[in-house]
C-alpha cells in the first residue's frame, strides 16, 4: 500500500547450479509479508549471445546469501487450444531496454492488457471499471494473486503486432487460472508463456465465490479434455 512507509525486501538464493541460479524475494511492509517472488536467472555472454557457466567467484558470492524457501504450489499445465482468445498487441518503442529487447517487466503489461481484453470477451460481467455497462459488471475487483512467466525467446520491437493467445486453465470457486502466450506473427513461436491466478474479491477485499453464470461462461474456454472437470 502507498502509505508513506518503507517496503523491506529480503533477498536470498535458493538454488545454485552450473549455469543457473534462483533468487528469492520477500517483500514486507508493516511487519507483514505482502509478496513472495522467485526469479530463475542465467549469466549471459553478450558478444557470443549464449548462456555461460557461473564462475567460482560468482558461485561463492551467491552462496553467501543462500537460504531455504518454501515450495511453490503446482499450477495447471499450460495448454492453449482452439478455445483460447486471440488478441493483437502493438509493441511500444518505450518497451525496449538498453539492449534493444523488450524489457522483461514490460511483458507483464502486455499480459495484463491481453488478460483484461480476453476475459471481458469470455464473460462480459468481468469488464473492469470504465469498460462496458457498469450495471452488467460484477461488483468487486479482480486481484492477481500469482503470476508465473517463462521467457523462452527475447522479444524485439517491431512494426507488426504480436499475437496474444489467452485461455482458461482452471476455474475454481472464487478464482480462475489463465494461460497466455506471446507469439511471433512470422514464425508462430511462443516467445513468452505465462500463467496467472485471478481471485474475485468483494467490496471488503475478501475473496467471494464466482457466480454460476460466470463459472459456466469461463468453463466454455477450458481446453477440450478438461471441460468435463469444470464443475
Amino acid at each position: 500500500m502507498l502509505d508513506g512507509g518503507p517496503v523491506e525486501v529480503e533477498l536470498s538464493t535458493t538454488s545454485i547450479g552450473a549455469a543457473r541460479f534462483i533468487m528469492s524475494y520477500h517483500m514486507i511492509q508493516g511487519g507483514q509479508l505482502c509478496v513472495r517472488a522467485a526469479t530463475s536467472m542465467c549469466p549471459f555472454d553478450f558478444p557470443n549471445q549464449r548462456v555461460r557457466k557461473l564462475t567460482e567467484g560468482e558461485r561463492g558470492a551467491l552462496a553467501t546469501i543462500s537460504a531455504p524457501d518454501e515450495a511453490w504450489p503446482a499450477l495447471p499445465p499450460m495448454r492453449l487450444d482452439e478455445h483460447a482468445v486471440e488478441t493483437a498487441f502493438q509493441p511500444r518503442w518505450s518497451d525496449q531496454d538498453r539492449y534493444g529487447h523488450v524489457n522483461n517487466v514490460r511483458t507483464l503489461d502486455w499480459l495484463q492488457e491481453a488478460r483484461v481484453e480476453a476475459t471481458t470477451q469470455m464473460a462480459p460481467q468481468m469488464a473492469r471499471a470504465g469498460m462496458g455497462d457498469d450495471a452488467l459488471r460484477l461488483p468487486g475487483t479482480w486481484v492477481v494473486v500469482r503470476q508465473d512467466t517463462e521467457y523462452r525467446h527475447q522479444l524485439k520491437w517491431q512494426a507488426d503486432p504480436y499475437l496474444m493467445r489467452t485461455g482458461v486453465l482452471r476455474v475454481g470457486a472464487s478464482s480462475l487460472t489463465l494461460g497466455c502466450a506471446i507469439i511471433d506473427p512470422d514464425d508462430h513461436s511462443a516467445h513468452v508463456r505465462a500463467r496467472t491466478v485471478l481471485v474475485h474479491a468483494g467490496p471488503d477485499g475478501r475473496s467471494e465465490p464466482l457466480p454460476d453464470e460466470i463459472r459456466a461462461q469461463l468453463s466454455a474456454y477450458l481446453p477440450a479434455p478438461a471441460r468435463s472437470d469444470a464443475g
